[in-house]
């Protein structure tokens, strides 16, 4: 086996127009250097006895890009676009009651818009996988949340028969939605036929950061009308990216106005719970060049962030607790049918009460010589588990130094077969949940990803890490699963714990720029 590593191209849409490669030839060690066409733009590849042979031999080869057609993509220029999209009419998500006519005679409309931003996979193991391609035979090691769809790319490209592909599924090393899709498979598989060897192609972090599919960044526009102490009409635009991993769609899909909705998406818009007398719900779909894909939670961390962030604005608008305002909210405690979902508002309730006694919500959180508070986020999770999640938090007078001091998580998810997977799923998901909120954030300048690891995106430290409580209420109703779970509540909690602390309102993330730290 012999072993590569890759220079892809660093601009969005664009790919190799020339490249030297006798430099690279010269490093000792290095034994072949091919151009690669599969993967998400195709590059050049070092093939060589071992990995310091093979990277050295990258850092000496010359390769001139054409830019492509998105070389000037920017991604502070695209953030502004999304807001811009709110003009736009969409397609209808929800309909219910007259929204129009409850704001035309509320006493007060509030409104605000919520901003997220692209963000990164980084799993600690970057993409990897190792391919040994026959003229009758190919197989294959990876780490890969699909291996089937590995099996039928493999299929089609070599055109073998099922029985001669043999695919090794390795462990992931973290996957959070970046190992559904299998470029890094084709591309080891390319080299392999190419050098007649069986090779092993290694990414590295930087590779990892900037040649991956993202999280698409979106936006939220959310409108609440207000009469004689109650929420009246409650308005949700969502302006976002369709995931290119699995395919646009095509321009006569795109015609179909119930698409989204009839695929019960956006996540956490379509879903909104709570009993309004008149709701309204919209999403624009606003295409960007840069790869996209599932990211842990998928569609649901943007809208859970806005809406429960929201929710807490309309509550101090009304002069009332954000705790009972939920409750009020949920009552009578019926079922909502959403298409194939079904909510049970009153499971959301006993995930409430337990909440109240599980973090002592009455009782003031108080740290001395510094601002202190406590935010409160809930959702479900496609109908099937329903939690809430408290987050306490400190800020040094400043706004210099945020702490997070504790994350209480209490959840339904049906009969938990195994509590401790569920806990650490919990611990695991608030850890990625607040990697985004406190510092996640990649950038696009002339087409190209700004960060390149963990030292410019950043993920939590040992040191920055508050304690995590998990409660699982016990529940008769089936199992409905549990992984990401977890994430979409965790910025929120985070960025309402500011307020009640602070009075400042976090519309935009990561939270320490939003406070201006």
């Amino acid at each position: 086996m012999l072993t590569a590593v890759m220079e892809r191209c660093p601009h969005i849409g664009g790919k190799v127009k020339s490249f030297d490669a006798r430099a690279a030839l010269a490093v000792p060690g290095v034994r072949q250097v091919v151009p690669i066409q599969s993967g998400i733009y195709g590059g050049v590849a070092v093939v060589a006895d071992h990995t310091w042979a093979a990277m050295k031999g990258r850092e000496a080869l010359r390769v001139v890009w054409d830019r492509g057609p998105e070389g000037e993509f920017d991604s502070n220029a695209f953030a502004e676009s999304l807001k811009s999209a709110f003009a736009l009419d969409g397609y209808p998500i929800r309909r219910e009651g007259d929204v129009s006519k409850a704001a035309a005679s509320a006493e007060k409309v509030v409104e605000a818009v919520y901003e997220y931003p692209f963000q990164a996979h980084a799993p600690v193991e970057p993409m990897n996988c190792i391919a040994d391609v026959r003229k009758d035979y190919c197989e294959v090691w990876a780490p890969s949340q699909t291996p089937e769809t590995a099996f039928q790319n493999i299929a089609k490209k070599l055109g073998l028969p099922r029985d001669a592909i043999k695919i090794h599924t390795t462990l992931l090393g973290g996957g959070f939605g970046r190992r559904l899709f299998v470029d890094y498979v084709d591309e080891a598989v390319e080299l392999s036929q190419a050098i007649g060897r069986p090779v092993q192609l290694v990414w590295s972090r930087s590779d990892d950061m900037r040649n991956g599919f993202f999280h698409p960044a979106s936006a939220e526009h959310m409108t609440a009308a207000l009469q004689q102490g109650r929420v009246v009409g409650w308005q949700h635009k969502s302006v976002g990216s369709d995931l290119s991993m699995f395919g646009l769609p095509s321009a006569e899909e795109k015609k179909d106005m119930a698409r989204y909705a009839n695929d019960e998406s956006p996540w956490g818009a379509f879903d909104t719970f709570y009993n309004f007398p008149s709701l309204k719900v919209d999403y624009v779909p606003l295409d960007s060049p840069v790869p996209s894909g599932a990211w842990r939670a998928v569609e649901y961390p943007s809208r859970v962030f806005a809406r429960e962030s929201f929710l807490d604005e309309v509550a101090h608008a009304l002069g009332k607790d954000p705790l009972e305002l939920r409750l009020e909210l949920l009552q009578p405690g019926d079922k909502l049918k959403l298409g194939e979902q079904v909510i049970d508002r009153a499971r959301m309730i006993h995930v409430l009460e337990v909440m109240r006694a599980k973090c002592d919500w009455a009782k003031p959180v108080r740290l001395a010589g510094r601002l202190a508070g406590r935010g409160l986020a809930i959702s479900t999770y496609h109908a099937g588990s329903y939690m809430a999640q408290v987050a306490e938090v400190s800020l040094a007078e400043d706004f210099s130094d945020l702490r997070v001091h504790r994350m209480i998580c209490v959840f339904d998810c049906g009969l938990a077969i195994n509590p401790a997977g569920l806990e650490g799923q919990v611990e695991s998901g608030i850890t990625w949940g607040l990697s985004a909120t406190l510092h996640g954030k990649i950038d696009f300048r002339r087409g190209t990803v700004q960060q390149s690891g963990y030292h410019d995106f950043r993920v939590m430290r040992m040191n920055e890490m508050p304690a995590v409580e998990t409660h699982i209420i016990p529940s008769s109703a089936p199992p409905a699963g549990f992984g990401e779970h977890a994430v979409p509540h965790v910025a929120p909690a985070v960025a309402n714990a500011i307020f009640a602390a602070t009075g400042k309102r976090i519309r935009k993330l990561p939270i320490p720029a939003s406070l201006g730290a």
